[in-house]
């Protein structure tokens, strides 16, 4: 009888069942069979499930450890997953320190593997901790303060979400890119309309861009991908090393090991246009392969070596597609989601963001939902046996509450949902891709997807799944950033939403009919309420509305490039300023701390993005307010929050309302943030905050210089009057002046500015005393008296009024300028 234990994983806490007839040995077959002990199935790069007989359990285990690390095998409670310890744990300490780092290490007896910043680390167990995996995290999880989170390096396997279909040339049958195709089983509203952006960007993507695919590895002879420079690298996974391609023991052919089902997806997003074979998503950019391990069908992945690939790969693409999924549960550690979220942030080739995209799955199953029935997750046949399906009330994937995870749904030629897809909560867009009965029994229409294949045909005839339609978004992504590579990953997920089309028939298909072999169906429930009908609802999304069979509907990549390169004509640019004060919040004390950010650029707010991260252990004690440079204001947190621990806001302005008062606001200059701590016993601090800003540049941003140097006269009311002519027109948004003056005593000086319009502004009236050769520039961010000038039109003559109002020493003007930024 199994018997139960628990244990956490991402701040819950889970139920875990322990196999009474099978362990995992951290050895693979071979080395089983050499020892003379039962051999098993491989479940990672390095470890292999073993079954006996439950009474010789204990004798058998006690034999493994005599080879290598054994462990029990452990299964969530819930719905009987695989939950595939190591004997490796990711530990965060609440803050850094070294004395507690080593005290830790001494008193459980753990190996250090990696530092991913001064508070994480990757340990491994070794024969003196004197505990499992199991009962450590639960030790350090409960009883030791110095530990924020730990949890276990899980060795998982994930399936590639494709239809089990058979492999077998051509752009004009790719009817997945354009509307040229004709049959039957053809609705041309199902297409994506590559070839239609291709029209509009008058090419097929720049080969700045960067697609990664993370799958079975790519064959990288293959006539699809021989152009010059068509890989950006390539690299694969040997147990828990990345090899790349720049690594003098790397291996071309390691790439690709007969199976080919990276070889299709990496054909979807990236084929070549160049007259051979078939064409993808986005031709002219390039590939980042990377091969996961593979066993069983199945690819095998921890979180230390997804945030490895991840972190290779966000240092060189724009957008990675995943054509794999686990199921019911996938279940990341919050340390993993937490470094994927800022990827999509401040990772990717350009620093703006990497957008990541994944399959929904092929499950006829919600993505992420808590059901009130049992839902059917796998197809019930196992090879050509029916072995009746598998079925969940828990979906768990928290990756679908990351903005910039795109998760991707299928769409049949027919425009209808593709029978098998997965759907509900989390289903961002869909993408035309095969269509099929998600248990084989029926007979759906629908046309498959045309691509690569890495065997000998060259060419498949039947690609399709959610593994076809995710890549396939992943080229339309490429083009997107080809049309305007100032877009943040956010703003990439955005047009892909925003542009999607609607027009899509929501017709459901039959249910499961009996079989000699399986006479009673009512297990197939799905959909299930409430994602029972796939019309298009409002949910207040800012980019539309959405249906849970289609998300934002189906990728437009037409609408959507155009919507970039309109972007990418207005004036405008984003700016940004970030900083890591890690200082101190005093408690109970109003004012707190004010902390400034300096944006040097200028131009009027359009958008505006905010990110605090305070460490605290009761959030309801604090209020922070962030102030512009003109004196807006904007309450950021009030009190709310009760005794959470941490406050890490992400505010936008087209979601967030309280920072619409920053709309058109000046953006050069001081920022201040105000962090108070209202109410006595907890403490915290502010570890971090940034802005970035979308600002207008309107008319443009013009500056004129005069090199002209005159001597200015001693002791002289009248002094030198220089001009600047300003011909563009428009009002002025902001105003720098810049001077530079050769004088011994500037405290003499007086200097004027007169605009075109006659208004006067004293820039220095006899300051300074006997300081020397002033070097200037005034802004109108930081002075008064300049700011009267914005609304003006900056078109005409502009005058420097110069005097030395005392006798004995002199100078003279060097240079002076304008900077004008015009609406």
């Amino acid at each position: 009888m199994s018997q139960s234990t628990y244990t956490y994983r991402s701040g819950q806490r889970l139920e875990l069942t322990k196999s009474p007839d099978e362990y995992v040995i951290r050895a693979l077959p071979d080395a089983l069979v050499a020892e003379g002990l039962p051999t098993g199935e491989v479940v990672s790069s390095t470890s292999t499930r073993v079954g006996c007989n439950a009474v010789d359990l204990d004798t058998s285990m006690d034999r493994g450890r005599e080879l290598a690390v054994t462990h029990h095998s452990y299964h969530l409670a819930d719905d009987g997953g695989e939950f595939l310890i190591t004997d490796r744990v990711l530990l965060r300490l609440t803050e850094a320190s070294d004395d507690a780092l080593t005290e830790l290490m001494n008193r459980h007896a753990l190996h250090l593997l990696t530092s991913y910043d001064d508070r994480t680390f990757l340990f491994r167990l070794t024969n003196q901790t004197g505990r499992n995996p199991i009962k450590l995290v639960v030790e350090l999880t409960e009883n030791d303060d110095r530990v924020e989170c730990v949890e276990h390096d899980l060795n998982m396997r994930a399936t590639p979400d494709q239809l089990e279909l058979p492999d077998d040339e051509r752009y004009l049958d790719q009817w997945h890119l354009h509307r040229r195709s004709t049959s039957d089983e053809l609705d041309p509203r199902s297409s994506s309309r590559c070839e239609a952006a291709w029209q509009l960007l008058d090419g097929t993507g720049s080969p700045e861009v960067v697609i990664a695919v993370t799958d079975s590895g790519c064959r990288l002879d293959h006539r699809d991908f021989d152009g010059p420079g068509k890989f950006a690298d390539w690299g694969y996974l040997r147990g828990t090393r990345l090899v790349t391609s720049s690594d003098v023991d790397a291996e071309p052919n390691e790439m690709y090991l007969g199976i080919n089902h990276g070889t299709s997806c990496a054909g979807v997003a990236a084929g070549e246009m160049d007259g051979v074979l078939t064409v993808g998503a986005a031709p002219g950019c390039r590939l980042l392969p990377i091969q996961w391990e593979i066993a069983g069908g199945r690819f095998l992945y921890s979180d230390s070596k997804l945030l490895t690939v991840m972190e290779h790969v966000s240092a060189r693409a724009d957008v990675v597609t995943n054509s794999w999924s686990t199921a019911p549960q996938m279940l990341l550690s919050s340390i993993t989601r937490q470094r994927l979220e800022e990827m999509t942030r401040t990772g990717g080739r350009r620093g703006t963001g990497l957008v990541f995209v994944w399959s929904a799955g092929n499950r006829n199953a919600p993505i992420h939902h808590e059901a009130d029935v049992d839902v059917p997750f796998t197809t019930g046949w196992q090879g050509n046996r029916w072995v009746g399906v598998a079925t969940s009330r828990t979906f768990r994937n928290e990756l679908t509450e990351i903005d910039g995870m795109i998760h991707v749904a299928a769409l049949s030629s027919e425009a209808r949902r593709s029978h098998y897809s997965s759907y509900g909560t989390g289903v961002d867009v869909c993408a035309p891709s095969a269509n099929g009965h998600a248990y084989r029994r029926l007979r759906f229409p629908g046309l498959f997807i045309i691509t690569a294949t890495g065997s000998d045909d060259e060419v498949t005839e039947f690609f399709g799944g959610t593994s076809a339609a995710a890549p396939l978004v992943a080229g339309v992504v490429a083009l997107i950033i080809s049309a305007n590579p100032r877009l943040s990953a956010a703003e990439v997920s955005s047009i892909l939403r925003s542009t999607a089309s609607k027009d899509l028939d929501p017709t459901d298909w039959p249910r499961t009919p009996s079989a000699s072999y399986d006479q009673d169906t009512s297990w197939d429930v799905s959909p299930i309420a409430p994602f029972d009908d796939g019309a298009f609802v409002d949910q207040g999304h800012p980019d539309g509305t959405w249906s849970p069979w289609f998300g934002h509907g189906n990728v437009d990549a037409e609408a959507a490039v155009a919507e970039a390169l309109q972007r990418g004509e207005s004036d405008s640019a984003v700016v940004s300023a970030s900083a890591q004060p890690r200082r101190d919040i005093p408690d109970f004390q109003r004012g707190g701390i004010v902390e400034r950010l300096r944006i040097d650029e200028p131009g009027r707010i359009e958008s505006l993005k905010i990110e605090l991260d305070v460490t605290h252990t009761w959030i309801g004690d604090l209020r922070v307010e962030l102030e512009s440079p003109e004196g807006r204001r904007a309450v950021l947190h009030d009190r709310a929050g009760a005794s959470r621990d941490d406050l890490a806001l992400r505010l936008e302005m087209d979601r967030d309302a309280a920072l619409g008062v920053f709309r058109d606001a000046e953006v050069r200059g001081d920022w201040l943030l105000r962090v108070e701590d209202l109410a006595r016993l907890d403490t915290g601090r502010l570890e971090s905050w940034s802005i970035e800003a979308g600002v207008a540049q309107g008319g443009g941003l013009v500056t004129v210089v005069n090199e002209e140097s005159v001597r200015i006269p001693d002791a002289s009311v009248q002094g030198i009057a220089s001009t600047l002519e300003v011909g563009s027109s428009g009002p002025i948004q902001s105003l720098d002046v810049g001077v530079d003056i050769t004088h011994p005593w500037i405290g003499d000086l007086t200097i004027v500015l007169r605009s075109p319009a006659g208004s006067e502004v004293v820039l220095r009236n006899r300051e300074g005393g006997s300081d020397d050769n002033p070097l200037t520039t005034w802004r109108s961010t930081d002075l008064a008296d300049l700011r009267r000038l914005v609304g003006e039109d900056g078109a005409g003559t502009w005058t420097l009024e110069v005097a030395d109002r005392a006798r004995r020493d002199v100078g003279k003007l060097n240079t002076w300028s304008l900077t004008l930024l015009l609406g």
